[in-house]
Formats: C-alpha cells, sequence, structure tokens
C-alpha cells in the first residue's frame, strides 16, 4: 500500500488515465458520422485530387479508402500507447505485471464497441475486418514498446 498523500496518488492516476479516457473520446467522435466515408471525403478527396491530379476517379477512392483503414492503425497504436503507459505505471500488481495483455484486451473492448456502434449508424459500417485492423495497430505498439524496453534494460 502506497504512503504517498492521497491527493498526489489520485492526482497521479488522472495523468496516468486522463489521456486514454481523451483516446476513447476520439475513438467514439471518430465512430460518430463525422468519421463516415462521406465526411471524410469533403476534404480528403480535394485533397487528393490536388496532390494526384492525374489520377482517375478509381484511384482517388482507392487512396481515400487506404487513408481511412490506415488511420484505424495508427489510431489505435496510439491507444494502445496510451494504454501501455496507464497499466504499466499502475499501483496494481495485476495491472503491472501484465501491462501488454490488459491493453490488448482494452483495445479488443474498444474496438469491438466501436464496431458495434458503427453498425448502428446509418452512415457508417462495422465490420468485424475492421476490428482486426484496429487490433493489429495495437499489438503493433504494443510489440514495438516490448522490444523498446528490452533494448532500454540491456
Amino acid at each position: 500500500m502506497s504512503t504517498e498523500h492521497p491527493q498526489k496518488n489520485r492526482r497521479r492516476r488522472i495523468e496516468r488515465y486522463a489521456p486514454v479516457l481523451f483516446w476513447i473520446c476520439l475513438i467514439a467522435y471518430l465512430s460518430s458520422s463525422e468519421g463516415s466515408s462521406s465526411s471524410t471525403s469533403r476534404f480528403l478527396v480535394p485533397l487528393l485530387e490536388h496532390l494526384f491530379p492525374s489520377a482517375t476517379g478509381e484511384s482517388i477512392a482507392l487512396y481515400h479508402s487506404l487513408i481511412r483503414k490506415s488511420a484505424h492503425l495508427f489510431l489505435y497504436g496510439g491507444f494502445a500507447l496510451v494504454l501501455m503507459r496507464a497499466f504499466s505505471t499502475s499501483h496494481r500488481k495485476t495491472l503491472s505485471s501484465s501491462p501488454w495483455f490488459y491493453t490488448l484486451a482494452a483495445a479488443a473492448s474498444v474496438a469491438m464497441a466501436d464496431e458495434i456502434n458503427q453498425s448502428i449508424n446509418p452512415l457508417r459500417t462495422g465490420t468485424p475486418t475492421d476490428v482486426l485492423i484496429d487490433l493489429t495497430g495495437a499489438l503493433a505498439a504494443v510489440a514495438l514498446t516490448l522490444i523498446l524496453s528490452r533494448l532500454k534494460k540491456r
């Protein structure tokens, strides 16, 4: 049990979990109609057309789709990083002893909830494939943190 002042413990807990809460809110926002293909195409398609003026409409649509799928990787990779930080610095031995496990479990839970939310939104499409893409991003971030922490210990 920690002998630190309760206010200090609370502050540290907030510092640990505020980024996690922020990231969940970001995922929820992007899961809404604001993150739909029709919404992102309003700014991405003109940008892509400017960057690739000779590209066909099919190519622009493909680039748009690739950017959107890549966003899953990076969004959940970032989510995994803030989860790893929160869990690995937790005073709860259960969380700090296996932060990678709890990070992947939390990322999987949020990814599934995200896709369920999208499946009930008429402007969105929730798919199991997107959950796998999300988890790939989370897994890559976890693997990177584990590799870097091992290299740091050498």
